[in-house]
């Protein structure tokens, strides 16, 4: 052997072979054990497995495959008799681990109470650390044989095989998305024993030198999450899953635990996306009140540094959180944050997804459902909504709707005559009303046809109506109300004698909310808006002078400070344009008109939100030379001048 040995590191085919024939020929001899002293040539073995030479190849498998069923069969024979292996198993498990009693078999009794193998000495910590350089290697015979032996380790040394997790991790990880489908599956195989290993093994019960070290496996993990393959991301967030399982608290102290989770909602692939998504579900299903709300904070900040990943997977992230979380634990959570965020613009398309994927989501059916009873629990969490839900008062109005708060959504309409109408909210009153068209409405499209009992139901249609420009959205919204005057000898009909009962009741159960202080809040929050808005036309405003004066070219100035949210068909969009432009119909004519003739302002041109006036000046008008101011919306131009006659 020592002979051997010094040999088995030759380059030498045919020295190798020889050598390969030699340990076949010890093998074969009943006095001598190999198995002792494998450590010896093992590593010799491997390299002969990639060499060129096609029948040392096949002689070396041979070999090893002779060599691991026979550390198999040693395994089994000396459990059986509490020798060896089977001795060390018992001192560090008992029975209590699934160790067999010692006890002879019916071949260990006929040969008289004694085996050849069970005088073989097992190393397994030392022959697997002869195999890991193998493990990466790119040649496909060595890696698959060094992967099935190591497949053999974990099924018979069990526990014993728990500290090296980690290292084998290092080289199983990658594998999974090797090039080769041979390795796919061996790497599968050890993934799978090893998680199943970790999952059956009491981890407070193990002997000090056969813990798992679970901050080691967390750190290989962790690393190998930002791997470019596919079934490594998976197989990483597979681990994280289990690690959490079996010491949550080790795993959640971890920095970067919550920067990878991340980094996977960020990932192209959408499997990846729910895997990570489910963690995050998972880690705070187990944290505490103060945990829970700063995981959805962190998950806020994630969308408000990276607004493509919102525009993208914004809705199938927050639904999946509700799929696997409490819908109103995370609702609640978001608003928390929301009502302080400083960014008043990721605040108002947060909150607008938010109330999109509340109204059309089949995971929020129950959500929806206690806001629309509106008992005690439905109108905490309603006041809890609504303050947050201020900072867009299209998803606000949608909260009143859902609530069945009539009355305050009109109030809060009658607000809109002191703020600036824009693009915006032009095109999401738009989808609005295209979502109440929808199955999630039917309670109110049949409220319609009451509207003695739902006075102020009617008023807040009529209200939008009016917001409207005139397109595909004004027609559908007044083509349905036509259809409910059309019936209005019906409210006519005699009423039942709970009617009075039931409007009493509903005035009952809100008495508690004070909607004043709601109304109150929302103009506060939207008056932020508006000098936002207002601040930041101005400092775009002096940006553009700066960059006229030194020649460079102007962009055109923005009249919103955010593109709209929620997508509208082009011919809304542009009489949504036409209509924030010229708030009153007919103001062009009117301009036109006076300017050619000298006479007075038309009708159209003084309107309810400000617009185009004509300034007269001291002297007499010549020529339509007069003064033009905007209104206070900030719309309307002054018109073409007129040539003198």
């Amino acid at each position: 052997m020592d002979l051997l040995e010094e040999r088995i590191k030759t380059l030498n085919p045919l020295t190798r072979s020889f050598l390969v024939e030699w340990l076949n020929v010890l093998h074969s001899m009943p006095g001598i054990e190999l198995l002792s002293m494998i450590h010896r040539y093992l590593e010799g073995l491997f390299k002969f497995l990639g060499d060129d030479n096609e029948d040392l190849r096949q002689k070396t498998a041979a070999l090893l495959s002779e060599l691991l069923r026979e550390i198999s069969e040693a395994v089994d024979i000396q459990r059986r008799l509490g020798v060896g292996f089977g001795a060390l198993e018992r001192s560090l498990y008992g029975e209590a681990a699934g160790v067999p009693a010692p006890g002879l078999g019916t071949y260990e009794a006929e040969a008289g109470h004694w085996a050849p193998a069970q005088a073989a000495h097992l190393d397994f910590a030392r022959m697997f650390a002869i195999l890991v350089p193998f493990l990466g290697v790119p040649e496909l015979d060595v890696r698959q044989t060094a992967l099935h032996w190591l497949n053999e380790f974990i099924i018979l040394a069990r526990q014993l095989m728990l500290p090296f997790t980690a290292v084998i991790l290092n080289s199983v990880l990658p594998a999974l998305a090797a090039p080769h489908r041979e390795i796919q599956t061996a790497a599968e195989t050890t993934n799978s024993l090893l998680m199943q290993l970790v999952s059956e093994t009491n981890l407070a019960a193990l002997a000090e030198h056969t813990q798992l070290d679970i901050p080691a496996v967390l750190r290989t993990v962790l690393a190998h999450c930002r791997s470019d393959a596919v079934d490594t991301r998976m197989g990483c967030l597979d681990w994280l899953f289990k690690l959490h399982n079996k010491a949550s608290h080790v795993v959640v102290a971890d920095a970067a635990l919550l920067e990878s989770v991340f980094r996977c909602l960020s990932d192209p692939v959408e499997d990846v996306v729910k895997r990570g998504l489910q963690l995050v579900a998972q880690i705070a299903a187990t944290s505490d009140a103060d945990r829970f709300d700063a995981l959805m904070a962190d998950i806020l900040r994630l969308f408000a540094k990276d607004r493509r990943l919102l525009e993208t997977r914004g809705a199938l992230i927050l639904r999946q959180l509700c799929l696997a979380l409490s819908p109103e634990d995370v609702y609640r959570s978001f608003s928390q944050v929301l009502e302080k965020e400083g960014d008043l613009d990721f605040a108002s398309t947060m909150i607008t997804n938010l109330n999109l994927i509340m109204i059309t989501s089949a995971e929020m059916v129950d959500m929806r459902k206690r806001l629309r009873q509106f008992e005690k629990d439905g109108q905490v969490l309603f006041v809890d909504l609504y303050r947050s839900w201020s900072h867009s008062p299209v998803a606000a109005f949608s909260l009143c709707l859902l609530a069945q708060a009539y009355e305050h959504a009109f109030n809060l309409l009658q607000t809109f005559e002191d703020f600036e109408i824009t693009v915006t909210l032009l095109v999401q009153i738009d989808k609005l009303v295209q979502l109440l068209e929808s199955p999630v409405f039917s309670y109110l499209r049949l409220q319609l046809l009451d509207p003695e009992r739902h006075p102020y139901l009617l008023k807040c249609l009529y209200a939008l109506l009016m917001l409207l420009p005139q397109s595909s959205a004004f027609a559908t919204l007044r083509n349905r109300l036509s259809c409910v005057s059309s019936l209005g000898h019906l409210n006519a009909a005699p009423r039942s004698p709970d009617f009075f009962s039931t409007k009493d009741k509903f005035k009952k159960l809100t008495s508690e909310i004070r909607w004043v202080d709601l109304l109150t809040h929302f103009k506060y929050v939207q008056g932020r808006h508006e000098r936002a808005r207002k601040a930041y036309l101005s400092a775009s405003s002096m940006r553009n002078q700066k960059r006229s004066r030194r020649g460079m070219p102007t962009p055109g100035s923005a009249t919103t400070s955010s593109a709209p949210t929620l997508p509208v068909s082009a011919a809304a969009m542009a009489a949504a344009t036409s209509s924030a432009s010229l708030p009153a119909g007919g103001a062009m004519a009117g301009a036109t008109s006076d300017s050619s003739g000298g006479g007075g302002a038309g009708p159209g041109v003084a309107g309810a939100q400000g617009g185009v006036r004509r300034k007269r000046s001291g002297r007499r008008s010549t020529g339509g030379n007069e003064l033009w101011e905007v209104g206070a919306d900030g719309a309307g131009s002054p018109p073409p001048p007129v040539p003198k006659k």
